[in-house]
């Protein structure tokens, strides 16, 4: 099909690093793990369009249709990086997994695909020899293109010429103009930035090429015949599907007239003609990022939405769980809660018998009672069963991918992809499996779907065994905390035991100043727990930060410093929603309060209110001291860790200005206490480190 309607077509030749000491160290169970565990990784971050098989051993194969070889090197990058930050646990043994890529573009005029596969392969083996774990793409240079941990991919797959940021690269522009050599010299100045140009004759063509591939700007000549820069402009500016496309409209002849036509039809941008180089260039570099900006927002109001809409889901599965009193009302909750997070018709719950030789569905939605009745899955066999038996998921996001069984489903087939058979897994002990499928709509999970899944499957695990174990069931209450705060911080790599150093900084705090005559009657016996819940919810907000702004290694720009401040409101917006949708759960109001002030200043300098002194809530008095005090002692991308005394000198300092005097006293009766838990909770720190942090302390 690429070939007859002359689209570009590329693939990816991927290879697991090392396998082979990986089988000879682990054992081949462990092997076939790693094998499991990089495909599904392969499948969940692979566009929809792709498709991704395996070749034999460790070797792997994506085909990219409609993508020329720099857009599947990125996308490859982006395979590597998932694989490298998965761990993958089979037993007592923990595996790092690193990939290397060789990518390649076919010739449709002089290759077959054995030409495009080998020449994939050429550049896998390229990619190996370079030190393995990177990408390399193949052809375009006489030295391919390397892309390794540490880079830019965009930048690399197709390097500018000019010092302009990344976000300026890769811009696909339209230029649409009768006159050849106008359209020639826009296209020059473009692609000598790193560009990609595509070129329309006229208004008429100019929407023929929209509507193929949408670019991301249009440079529009004003005077066209068929369907002249107006006229065309108009049309887009009507279309939902195209309204959203910056236009630049260019002319030789502009009057006054004009340019107020133009930008009453929707134009967005103006030049005249003759083109000055470098005021074009830097218009439409200017413009990119407008447009990507805004596109940006509107993706991160999207994807606060759907995370204010997880939280409540999950928040409500915590008191129902909470609530329940019988297993069977634990299964219902959870049914229900998984339906509402995925968008889907048919979920069930499969319960081993008490050998555990057999899975029966004990509670289901969307499946016949006389089928759900008749189920009988043998550990280890059928989808479900090896899903038991292994405690690792199965997850068929493509029809293709589905396999046909239905030997223990009665006389109804397994349901279409996307299916998704998670282990129910608690104290390393798998209790049932929960199954997903028939969403509305028929969309393929993403990977946040994926993590909500993933949370709500730790709750249910630890309810389910609370339920068939006789425990307590406070082990159900707790599990809300832990999913709302790992759904707070799971984009940010560099965390580590933030959370919990932060929560254990202000339960000694709190613990200090309950013996303070000001705060006896505010800090009453609920206080402490309370906070211990509402503490990892501080820096809810940040996940509308930008993944470059909230990983970035090195100081932030203005304009990036007032993005990431927006996570104290976004943060407490988020959860009063929750709020309101559970009203009774007293630790999410405090949550509320830590995460709108706890950058708040006890001088009135802080953000996002300027709150001073007392008007400052005390939970966030105590998270301001807590938080910072666990930023100075341990290394983050952009600086080292102070030592314990250097960071009690600046706290010290720091009094009535940014914290509140009676905290910092507390702090100051506890600090050899702070001192021991941030050697105790430290992230991965060498001897060395320890030893430098007890001195100093």
């Amino acid at each position: 099909m690429a070939t007859q309607y002359d689209q570009p077509f590329s693939c990816i030749m991927l290879d697991i690093d090392h396998f082979k000491r990986c089988n000879d160290a682990y054992g081949h169970n462990v092997g076939d793990a790693v094998l499991r565990a990089t495909a599904g990784i392969l499948r969940m971050s692979s566009r929809k369009e792709q498709t991704v098989c395996r070749l034999g051993g460790e070797e792997f194969l994506i085909l990219c249709p409609s993508a020329t070889a720099p857009e599947a090197a990125v996308g490859a990058e982006r395979l590597r990086q998932a694989v490298e930050s998965n761990r993958i646990i089979r037993g007592d043994v923990e595996v790092s997994v690193a990939v290397s890529a060789g990518v390649a573009e076919r010739d449709h005029r002089t290759e077959s695909p054995e030409d495009l596969l080998k020449r994939a392969d050429e550049a896998l083996c390229t990619a190996k020899r370079a030190g393995r774990n990177r990408v390399c793409l193949a052809g375009g240079s006489p030295r391919p293109d390397l892309i390794g941990p540490g880079h830019d991919s965009a930048s690399l797959v197709r390097p500018p010429t000019t010092s302009h940021d990344v976000a300026d690269a890769q811009v696909k522009v339209l230029i649409a103009d009768d006159n050849g050599d106008d359209r020639a010299f826009c296209r020059t100045l473009l692609e000598r930035e790193g560009h990609d140009v595509t070129e329309a004759v006229d208004g008429l063509d100019a929407l023929a090429k929209v509507n193929q591939s949408p670019p991301d700007i249009i440079i529009m000549d004003l005077m066209m015949p068929n369907l002249n820069g107006l006229q065309c402009t108009r049309c887009l500016k009507g279309d939902p599907a195209t309204h959203g496309i910056p236009v630049i409209m260019a002319s030789a002849a502009a009057k006054g007239a004009d340019v107020v036509a133009s930008l009453e039809a929707g134009v967005d941008e103006f030049i005249a003609k003759p083109i000055r180089p470098k005021e074009f260039v830097l218009r439409v570099q200017s413009m990119a990022r407008l447009s990507r900006g805004k596109a940006e927002f509107i993706r991160s109001n999207e994807l606060r939405g759907e995370h204010a809409r997880a939280l409540s889901v999950l928040a409500d599965l915590s008191w129902a769980l909470a609530a329940a009193g019988s297993l069977e009302r634990v299964l219902d909750s959870i049914i229900a809660a998984a339906a509402e997070l995925t968008r889907c018709r048919r979920v069930s719950i499969m319960l081993p018998d008490k050998e555990r030789d057999y899975l029966t569905i004990a509670r289901s939605i969307g499946i016949d009672s006389s089928v759900a009745s008749a189920v009988r899955v043998p550990a280890g066999e059928g989808i479900a069963g090896q899903v038991f038996l292994t405690g690792d998921s199965a997850l068929f996001n493509t029809h293709e991918a589905t396999p046909p069984d239905t030997r223990f489903y009665g006389s109804e087939p397994l349901p279409g992809a996307p299916l998704l058979s998670k282990a129910l897994a608690a104290s390393n002990r798998v209790v049932g499996v929960l199954n997903i499928a028939e969403r509305h709509g028929g969309n393929a999970f993403d990977a946040a779907e994926l993590e909500y899944v993933n949370l709500l499957s730790n709750m249910a695990a630890s309810a389910i065994e609370e339920f068939v174990t006789r425990e307590a069931r406070d082990q159900a209450r707790e599990s809300v905390v832990i999913a709302l705060a790992t759904l707070a911080e799971y984009r940010d790599t560099d965390t580590g035991r933030h959370l919990d150093r932060v929560t254990r900084y202000a339960l000694l705090l709190t613990d200090e100043l309950q013996n303070e005559e000001p705060f006896a009657a505010e800090i009453d016996d609920e206080f402490p727990e309370d906070l211990r819940r509402a503490m990892p919810l501080h820096d809810v907000g940040k996940v509308v930060v930008p993944d470059h702004i909230l990983l970035k290694p090195d100081k932030l720009t203005p304009a990036e410093w007032e993005i990431m401040r927006r996570h104290a409101e976004v943060g407490a917006e988020t959860l009063r929603s929750v709020i309101a949708r559970t009203p009774a759960v007293r630790f999410l109001k405090m949550a509320e309060q830590i995460a709108r002030s706890h950058h708040e200043w006890y001088n009135g300098k802080g953000y996002p209110q300027a709150l001073s002194g007392e008007d400052i809530p005390l939970p966030a008095r105590i998270a301001a001291l807590a938080d910072v005090y666990d930023a100075l002692t341990t290394q983050r991308p952009y600086k080292d860790a102070f030592s314990h005394e250097a960071a009690v000198n600046i706290i010290r300092g720091a009094s009535g200005s940014q914290f509140d005097p009676a905290v910092v006293d507390a702090f100051l009766k506890r600090q050899a206490e702070f001192a021991s838990l941030a050697i105790q909770l430290a992230d991965n720190l060498d001897s060395a480190d320890l030893t430098q942090m007890a001195v100093s302390s």
